[in-house]
């Protein structure tokens, strides 16, 4: 399944490409041209030997011009910058319309884009207003997505990180056991909060299912930063990633421990754990071990 994103001209769907699939800084992507047609970035999650299209589409979008069937998820980008909605919300409708009669399995996200410019009291009511005015489009077109959810996201901050890292996990297979797995780990090793993340893209695979706290997200991703910097300079330069199999690292904060653990070339295990439970590091090495070599679906 692939992932293609809508929205108007300027509303940052290329930016959202570049920065997570292409490593640009949100800065440079002030820089970006319009987009005039439709681009596709190939992605694979290695760790997963799964390969997916992204589709980056022009403002002034046509139907035909993108096949709908080999969607899994259509992501709407919505710059909450433009105070002028209609025409946006009139576009959705008119993709989402288009989409249902070839894909009945497609989910739809939309995203309130560059919120970080968006002044803290409007962020709920616009948040809330075009939610509204988007449902009585979709009401008045006989749409019943039951699949449509509305985050609310910046490049200049982990927020796009992490719902990218759900979208990932929706259109690649075999993904679902991890975090079945990750619970198993957690309750053994009495972490906090942990996360599987593809060591390139910072996308996690999986997490526990407790909820995602955005703090504890964005430490748990800035620690990869902190380690492939160190492993370029220490580590094994021999391939094309910084870093060592079943090589890891602690970071000690005021009231917790960070702990990370690179398990495989592509993956890398980050973690929160209080103090005072990591008396036994030892069994924690031991479980992750048991952990990544339990048979899965991705060894069939």
């Amino acid at each position: 399944m692939d992932i293609a994103l809508f929205g108007q001209p300027k509303s940052g769907k290329t930016s959202i490409v570049k920065v997570i699939f292409n490593k640009m800084s949100p800065q440079q992507t002030l820089l970006l041209d319009a987009t005039q047609k439709v681009e596709t970035t190939q992605i694979k999650i290695n760790s997963f030997n799964h390969a997916f299209n992204v589709y980056d589409t022009p403002g002034k979008f046509s139907p035909g011009q993108l096949n709908y069937k080999s969607i899994g998820v259509a992501i709407f980008v919505l710059d909450v910058q433009n105070e002028q909605h209609d025409a946006a919300i009139e576009d959705f409708t008119a993709v989402m319309t288009e989409i249902a009669k070839a894909n009945s399995q497609v989910r739809y996200l939309v995203l309130f884009h560059k919120i970080d410019m968006d002044a803290e009291e409007r962020k709920d009511d616009n948040f809330k207003s075009v939610k509204e005015r988007l449902k009585e489009e979709l009401d008045a077109a006989n749409l019943k997505l039951v699949n449509i959810e509305y985050q609310q996201t910046s490049i200049y901050d982990h927020s796009i990180f992490e719902v990218f890292s759900r979208v990932i996990q929706r259109v690649v297979p075999n993904i679902q056991y991890v975090d079945s797995l990750l619970d198993s780990l957690n309750s053994k090793c009495r972490f906090e909060k942990i996360f599987l993340f593809d060591i390139y893209y910072k996308l996690f695979v999986g997490t526990d299912t407790s909820p995602v706290d955005s703090q504890n997200y964005a430490i748990c991703s800035d620690m990869i930063d902190v380690y492939l910097d160190v492993s370029s300079i220490y580590g094994d330069q021999g391939g094309e990633q910084a870093g060592d199999n079943m090589a890891e690292s602690l970071i000690k904060l005021s009231d917790a421990i960070l702990y990370l653990k690179q398990v495989e070339r592509h993956l890398v295990l980050v973690a929160k754990i209080k103090e005072n439970n990591y008396d036994r590091p030892f069994l924690i090495d031991y479980n992750i071990c048991l952990l990544y070599t339990s048979p899965s679906p991705r060894d069939s």
